[in-house]
């Protein structure tokens, strides 16, 4: 199943106004001042990062881009492109971010219907950047087995955020 990107339902606007040098002409922007922004606004949305790097030299121009690369809380690394609007700001879009919470929610219809009854996937409201082979697991119910614990295992067969899943009592152990 292929998962929606970060990028395609978070774009935020970043709102802080940025210290700006002039050069000439020029309007340049400080890295780290950007990069400190990105991080603040990310994790209001649940992506959390532990660095960000911007290119050294950041002149806005509306509408130009800029890729950073970053690396979430479990040293994972992702991009970042910026998009420069009025000024200094700018709209951040993570390029392959993958939503826990929508990724149960996505999965849980699919689930219902391997095992014909209702699945309820509970995962965090939390974005990881997307790795191959990346896992992780989420607490699950299943309709027909009403206070039996369950667990989905995900498992990332992609870099592009697309996934397989695995269903089990929570008193199994997670297949390797």
């Amino acid at each position: 199943m292929r998962l929606l990107s970060a990028s395609q339902w978070i774009t935020l606007l970043g709102t802080t106004t940025l210290t700006t040098i002039s050069v000439g002409c020029t309007l340049t922007v400080d890295h780290a001042e950007v990069e400190k922004v990105v991080k603040e606004q990310l994790k209001t949305k649940n992506l959390e990062l532990k660095t960000v790097t911007c290119p050294d030299k950041l002149t806005p121009k509306k509408g130009e881009s800029v890729e950073c690369t970053a690396t979430d809380d479990e040293d994972v690394a992702g991009k970042i492109k910026l998009t420069w609007g009025d000024g200094t700001k700018f709209d951040i879009e993570p390029q392959n971010a993958v939503g826990l919470e929508s990724a149960g929610t996505q999965m849980s219809d699919s689930l219902s219907q391997q095992v014909n009854s209702k699945v309820t996937i509970k995962c965090p409201a939390k974005f990881i950047f997307a790795k191959e082979g990346r896992k992780f697991t989420c607490d699950a119910t299943v309709e027909s087995f009403p206070g039996v614990e369950h667990k989905v295992d995900f498992t990332l067969k992609d870099d592009n955020g697309n996934l397989s899943a695995n269903l089990r009592p929570a008193s199994e152990a997670a297949k390797p």
